[in-house]
């Protein structure tokens, strides 16, 4: 597992998201970590949930 920190996609946040993810498929895609049935995502401005950052996060790991 790897903690990554990228800036919040939640437009007018300047937060920053920090996820705990793994690269699986042979590095092609990420995996975010579960901790108690949540996501491990969170803004550090709590702008959403970390159900609502998840994907949005996913997708910039993906693309990055």
């Amino acid at each position: 597992m790897e903690t990554i920190s990228v800036p919040c996609p939640t437009r007018g946040c300047g937060g920053i998201v920090t996820v705990t993810a793994e690269p699986v498929h042979g590095g092609t895609a990420w995996r975010i970590d579960r901790q108690d049935g949540e996501p491990a995502v969170s803004c550090s401005k709590g702008c959403v949930s970390p159900q609502d950052l998840e994907l949005p996060i996913l997708r910039e790991l993906q693309a990055g």
